[in-house]
């Protein structure tokens, strides 16, 4: 009966209290059902790493003319308002998000789950647990893997079907 958003980062490392956001795609949930998303680059005043860039493919190019986090970041917590934030492994997205709205002056009060601690508790056997795997295992499309919003898409199917015993 909750109202979740499901949420992933890019980020250029990480170390929330060093590294920057790069990319914030969510997806909100009513019912079961994606009803709404939100997708957007940030630029985060420095140059990406090589090794960032490796894993999620966005280079300086990409967000050169994208909004700074100052900016973004009151979009996205309008965009949660009232609803459980949910992420792949919570504890690394969400704490970049505490990080950034604890030193522009945001309090984050949402109550918070893990589709990553989630599927390892329902589904057993996987040889491991990566959100690929596990969507792969559950017949859930996850394409441009690495990229936030297909990433939030997917974690949120996948754990809707893992709510709904649907697999």
């Amino acid at each position: 009966n909750n109202t979740f958003v499901v949420f992933d980062l890019e980020t250029t490392g990480t170390d929330p209290t060093r590294d920057k956001i790069i990319e914030i795609g969510a997806v909100k949930l009513v019912g079961g059902k994606l009803t709404e998303t939100f997708s957007c680059l940030v630029n985060p005043g420095m140059h990406i790493p090589e090794d960032a860039t490796r894993v999620n493919n966005i280079t300086d190019a990409d967000v050169k003319d994208a909004r700074p986090i100052e900016d973004v970041l009151p979009d996205f917590l309008k965009f949660c308002e009232g609803c459980v934030m949910v992420s792949y492994v919570i504890s690394f997205d969400f704490n970049f998000i505490l990080n950034v709205s604890k030193r522009l002056g945001y309090a984050v009060l949402n109550d918070t789950f893990d589709a990553f601690e989630l599927a390892k508790k329902e589904l057993k056997g996987l040889k491991n647990y990566k959100l690929i795997t596990v969507a792969k295992y559950l017949g859930v499309e996850l394409e441009n893997a690495h990229r936030a919003v297909y990433d939030a898409v997917a974690a949120a199917e996948a754990m809707v079907k893992i709510l709904e015993k649907n697999y």
